[in-house]
C-alpha cells in the first residue's frame, strides 16, 4: 500500500497495531465485499481457476503462509475475496502508516479484519512475534505480499523480501522445540506462492482511454497526431521534459524516451540517496534502490522520541524533510513504468501507462474502467521436508526456496500476459 504523507502523522509509528479479529465484522465485510468491489473498487472482479482454488482448499486448516505478488493497491481486496470463497479468515500484515489513515478509523477496522502492523526497515519485534505465533499456533493462514511493496507493474516481479521465508521457518522451529525437538512430530507448514495479474474489460476501454488521452494532451499542451501509441509517446515525452526541468535535469536531445526516463529516474534516486547517506549504485535495479530508500526512511522516522528539547527539534526537522521523500519515490515508480519493453503497442500497457501519466500530471488516477484480477496458485511448498537442512544451512535453504517461489509466481503472471 502506497504511503500518502498528507494522510497521516508518524508520531506514533512504533505503536504496534495488533490483530483483533472480530468474526461479526469479518462476516459483514465479506457480505458486502462484492458490492464494494463493484462500486467502490471501480468494477473489480476476481477470477481464480478451479485448480488454484483446490490447492488452497486441500491444505485448509494446516499452517500456511500465502505469498502473493503486489502489483496494485487493490490486491488486499482480491485476497479478501479469495478468503471469502474459501469460507475462512486470513491474517494480513500491512505497513504501519496505513493504520493512521482517516484519523485512525481505517486502522481500527483493519484490526477487526485480522490485519496488523509492520514498520518497514525496522526490527519490529512485536510484529515478528505476532507472525510467528499465528503460524506456529495455527491460528489461521497469514498473507504477506512477498515483494514488500506495490510494484505498480503487471508483468514484473521485485526480488522477494529476504525475511519472509525465514519467518515461516522460525514458526516451524517453535513447533520443533515445543515437541521436544522430535523431528517425527514436526507439523507441516506450507508456503503458498500466488500470482496476481490484472486484465481490463475490453468493452468500452477505447473510449475510456481516448478521454484520458484528451485530458492529458490538454493538461501538458500536447496535440500529437497519429495512433494511440504515438499520442501516448508524445504525452510521455512532454511530461518528462516538464519533470526534468522542475528537477534541474537536462535530458539529452538524441536519446530515446525510454533512455531518458531511465536516466531521469536514476537522477532522482541519486539525489534521494545522497540526502540519507546511501551510496548510489547504478548497477542496482531502480525498484530495488527504491525499496532500500523507503526502508531507510522508515527506519529513521521510526526511531524513539529524543530525550532533550534540542534533539527533539533536530528530529522534527529531519522528519519534515524525509516525509516528502515518499512523494518523490512514488513519482520515480510512475516513471519506471515507461521503459523499453513496457511502452509498446498493446492495450493493457496503454491503460497502465495512461494511469501513471495521470498520477504525475493530476496527482491522481482518473482512468476508471472495470478490470479483473486473475489469481493463480502454483503448487504449495511444505517446509517440513526442508527443516533439517535449514537447521544445518539456513542461508542456502532460504535462498533455494526464494528462487523457487519467485520463479513460480513469475511464471503464473507471465502466462496471462501472453
Amino acid at each position: 500500500m502506497m504511503f500518502d504523507p498528507a494522510k497521516h502523522s508518524r508520531q506514533n509509528t512504533l505503536d504496534f497495531k495488533a490483530p483483533k479479529p472480530d468474526r461479526v465484522v469479518q462476516a459483514l465485510f465479506k457480505l458486502g465485499l462484492p458490492l464494494l468491489n463493484r462500486y467502490h473498487m471501480q468494477g473489480l472482479s476476481v477470477e481464480i481457476d478451479a485448480t488454484s482454488l483446490q490447492r488452497l482448499k486441500s491444505i485448509k486448516g494446516v499452517r500456511g503462509l500465502i505469498l502473493p505478488n503486489h502489483p496494485s493497491e487493490w490486491d488486499p481486496c482480491v485476497l479478501f475475496e479469495v478468503s471469502r470463497r474459501l469460507k475462512e479468515n486470513f491474517f494480513f500484515v500491512a505497513a504501519r502508516e496505513v493504520f493512521d489513515y482517516t484519523y485512525g478509523l481505517r486502522g481500527w477496522f483493519f484490526q477487526k479484519l485480522g490485519v496488523y502492523s509492520l514498520v518497514r526497515g525496522y526490527n519490529d519485534r512485536k510484529s515478528l512475534k505476532t507472525s510467528i505465533e499465528i503460524l506456529a499456533q495455527n491460528k489461521g493462514r497469514l498473507v504477506i505480499f512477498i515483494e514488500g511493496e506495490i510494484s505498480n507493474q503487471n508483468e514484473t516481479l521485485l526480488p522477494v523480501e529476504p525475511g519472509v521465508i525465514p519467518l515461516a521457518f522460525m514458526a516451524l522451529n517453535d513447533c520443533y522445540k515445543e515437541n521436544g525437538k522430535d523431528i517425527s512430530k514436526l507439523p507441516s507448514l506450507y508456503i503458498c506462492p500466488m500470482g496476481l495479474y490484472y486484465a481490463y474489460n475490453p468493452v468500452g476501454i477505447e473510449a475510456a482511454m481516448e478521454h484520458s488521452i484528451q485530458q492529458l494532451e490538454e493538461a501538458v499542451n500536447c496535440l500529437a497526431v497519429g495512433n494511440i501509441f504515438n499520442r501516448i509517446q508524445a504525452i510521455a515525452a512532454q511530461v518528462l521534459i516538464g519533470a526534468a526541468g522542475q528537477l534541474g535535469y537536462k535530458t539529452p536531445l538524441d536519446a530515446t524516451l525510454a533512455k531518458n526516463v531511465k536516466a531521469l529516474s536514476g537522477f532522482m534516486l541519486k539525489k534521494l540517496e545522497q540526502v540519507i547517506n546511501i551510496e548510489p549504485n547504478d548497477s542496482v535495479p531502480h525498484l530495488d534502490r527504491i525499496r532500500e530508500i523507503r526502508n531507510t526512511i522508515d527506519k529513521v522516522l521510526s526511531n524513539q522520541e529524543p530525550n532533550t528539547p534540542y534533539t527533539k527539534r533536530l528530529q522534527a526537522h529531519q522528519r519534515s524533510v524525509l516525509k516528502n521523500f515518499y512523494t518523490d519515490l512514488g513519482r520515480v515508480v510512475n516513471f519506471i513504468a515507461i521503459h523499453e519493453g513496457y511502452l509498446k503497442p498493446d492495450m493493457p500497457h496503454y491503460v497502465e501507462i495512461l494511469r501513471r501519466l495521470e498520477k504525475e500530471v493530476f496527482g491522481e488516477y482518473r482512468l476508471v474502467h472495470p478490470r479483473k484480477a486473475i489469481v493463480t496458485v502454483p503448487e504449495p511448498i511444505d517446509l517440513k521436508p526442508y527443516f533439517e537442512a535449514f537447521l544445518t544451512d539456513k542461508k542456502a535453504v532460504v535462498a533455494q526456496l526464494a528462487v523457487e517461489v519467485e520463479k513460480n509466481i513469475f511464471e503464473s503472471i507471465k502466462a496471462h500476459s501472453r
